[in-house]
């Protein structure tokens, strides 16, 4: 498999050399410019549109250096009904994913950007007040999931999140509910450390909302910080229109922890944005990356792919914004690829990037 990968690895890069001329950036780097690889990981969403092959994406991904993705499969869908657990998508994308060597950031949000996303019988008791989110059963339960999640997997599973963009979610919740989900994660982090104490568990926040000193409490017994990112231009994304600047507050918020950016892009059709753009940005990312490269052991690019227009406007209506078409371009225009598969200028400059630092 090792050879198979470094011949796509050689046909991809030769790819990018008959299809440009030169280099994306040959004339902005020097030799011995950049930090080599070392341990760090580099994660891709691997969203390809319908009929594209996963596995085949995946691998394309893996010629450019990525070996982790994403997995997301919240508490609500993993457990439909009290106590029974649905594991067929878990079984299949772990066990497809460790067949091929692929490390997985493991998503399992309790709480995901605008909702909580429990089993319908314990939402809808927390919703009514009947229970809190830290209710011992809702504790137990929780548990009892992460345990039956940890025995199916393998050392494929390297991250876990246990709640996604928590700051948004909470920001139109009771103020006690920051205390509460403190000691339902507490529950959930102490199956973990003693099943996988390998797995590195925590939960994600907005780059915009880094600066809740709420957020620092929550997360002091996490093993890492997770961070969504996404670029100045974009909607969701900094202000200060320079990623160093951007990471820089991300490690001030990480602190002693390590810093894992769960999700990162750039969308090429939000206000102000571009494919040059987008192409500056993943530049730009990985020469901040290589200034902190000890501090960040990992980071995911999100996405392969351009979204499906017709999917992106029904994600833009979840998340209240069916009619705002800056917000569904934002949402359909993140992959590195487009729609159709073919490659925006940010793909061949990360097979420059990558190549540059062996990954």
């Amino acid at each position: 498999m090792r050879l198979i990968r470094s011949c796509l690895k050689l046909v991809t890069l030769l790819l990018v050399l008959l299809g440009t001329g030169e280099w994306p950036s040959a004339q902005r780097h020097q030799p011995g410019a950049v930090t080599p690889r070392g341990e760090r990981v580099l994660g891709m969403e691997v969203n390809q549109p319908a009929g594209f092959d996963h596995g085949v994406e995946l691998e394309r991904a893996q010629a450019l250096g990525a070996s982790l993705t994403s997995l997301t499969l919240p508490w609500s869908v993993l457990e439909p009904q009290p106590g029974a657990f649905d594991f067929a998508l878990l079984d299949l994308g772990l066990g497809f994913y460790r067949s091929q060597g692929v490390g997985v950031l493991l998503s399992v949000p309790v709480l995901d950007t605008i909702e909580a996303l429990l089993p319908p019988d314990l939402d809808a008791a927390v919703e009514s007040g009947a229970l809190r989110l830290s209710d011992p059963l809702v504790r137990w339960r929780l548990q009892a999931l992460l345990r039956a999640v940890l025995a199916r997997a393998g050392p494929e599973l390297v991250y876990l999140c246990l709640a996604n963009e928590v700051d948004v979610c909470l920001a139109n919740r009771p103020a006690a509910w920051w205390t509460e989900l403190r000691w339902l994660l507490t529950s959930g982090i102490a199956v973990v450390r003693t099943m996988r104490p390998d797995v590195r568990v925590g939960l994600s926040a907005t780059f915009g909302g880094l600066t809740d000193a709420r957020l620092v409490r929550l997360t002091a017994n996490h093993d890492v910080r997770f961070t969504t990112y996404y670029a100045a231009g974009n909607l969701g994304g900094s202000a200060s229109g320079r990623v160093e600047l951007d990471l820089q507050r991300m490690l001030a918020y990480a602190g002693s922890k390590p810093l894992v950016l769960k999700e990162c892009g750039y969308a090429t059709g939000a206000a102000q944005a571009s494919e040059a753009g987008q192409a500056r940005f993943v530049r730009a990312l990985f020469d901040a990356w290589d200034r902190h490269a000890d501090a960040v052991p990992c980071l995911v690019l999100a996405r392969m792919f351009d979204g499906v227009p017709a999917e992106c406007a029904a994600q833009a209506a979840y998340y209240g914004l069916p009619d705002d078409p800056e917000f569904i371009a934002f949402l359909c225009t993140l992959g590195l690829r487009r729609e159709d598969g073919r490659a925006k200028p940010a793909w061949r400059e990360l097979a420059f990037q990558t190549e540059m630092r062996g990954f």
